[in-house]
């Protein structure tokens, strides 16, 4: 049982990293000094809401009534949109920084 915890804490932590990666390119490479590492961690704080939304909002999905469900499909997919938004933001800004 031990060991399939932990694979689960594993696959979650990895998915939770990978994200949060994903969702921090959108910080240009030109910055320098304090102000990239005050606009790191608002982005990291802004991220993690994200995906806490989206994790009650899965819990909601599954163990919920009719109401709860419909209230959950909007609270997971609204910020999924954001995150796909600002994801697709941030390839932009490495594209065009990478081309300069």
């Amino acid at each position: 049982m031990g060991c399939f915890s932990f694979l689960i804490d594993f696959i979650v932590l990895s998915i939770l990293e990978f994200w949060l990666g994903l969702m921090q390119l959108i910080i240009p490479e030109k910055l320098q000094g304090n102000f990239r590492k005050v606009i790191k961690v608002l982005v990291y704080i802004f991220s993690f809401i994200l995906f806490t939304l989206m994790f009650i909002a899965l819990v909601g999905m599954i163990f919920g009534d009719e109401y709860t469900r419909m209230v959950s499909k909007k609270l997971f997919f609204i910020p999924l949109g954001i995150s796909a938004v600002q994801i697709g933001l941030g390839l932009i800004v490495r594209n065009v920084g990478k081309k300069k």
